[in-house]
């Protein structure tokens, strides 16, 4: 099987950024957007869907996370989509259910080249620090969009915060199980 992997590179007049993934590693990650929380959560999203990632973005954060975390969407779907290529020996639909503390996530996928996202969740607080939470809803639609599949996530809380962490580990869980 050929190497499943992908180089990005992405120039705006906001961020810089440099991508590289392999779909098929062992969730080793090198991970720095300037935005911290942004920063655990894409290395859960490589750890715990075994994908080799390494990223180095920077952004205009000291106005707001905005456009880094959405570019970052934007060049990991692009990543997704270039390293699938024609998507052979990979299966293509996956599903997760995910439980975390006080949180429940579900997702299906369908690696179908027609993109489409499904989005409920209760996002009526911030998910980190100076940045509402239709960042989290930009970076899931930039990613899935520009990877070409179509996604299903869905969670409820009990909390303020564990849903949008729970999704970005049923995103990465649900593409594992397409491999």
């Amino acid at each position: 099987m050929a190497e499943r992997t992908a180089e990005i590179r992405r120039t705006t007049k906001e961020t810089d950024i440099s991508l590289e993934l392999n779909i098929d590693g062992t969730g080793i990650s090198d991970i720095d957007t300037g935005v911290g929380f942004f920063d655990h959560m894409l290395t859960l999203f490589s750890r715990h869907g075994f994908l080799d990632l390494k990223l180095k973005a920077t952004g205009d954060i000291e106005v707001d996370y905005h456009h880094t975390v959405e570019d970052v969407g934007i060049c990991l779907g692009q990543a997704v989509a270039k390293a699938c290529g024609d998507k052979a020996g990979i299966r293509r639909f996956g599903d997760a259910v995910i439980p975390m503390g006080e949180s429940l996530a579900t997702a299906v996928i369908d690696l179908c080249d027609r993109p489409f996202l499904v989005f409920n969740a209760p996002l009526d607080k911030p998910w980190y620090s100076r940045n509402d939470s239709q960042v989290w809803t930009n970076v899931q639609f930039d990613l899935h969009d520009y990877a070409g599949d179509t996604i299903l996530l869905q969670w409820g809380t009990y909390n303020d915060g564990g849903g949008g962490i729970t999704a970005m580990y049923v995103d990465d869980v649900t593409l594992q199980a397409c491999h």
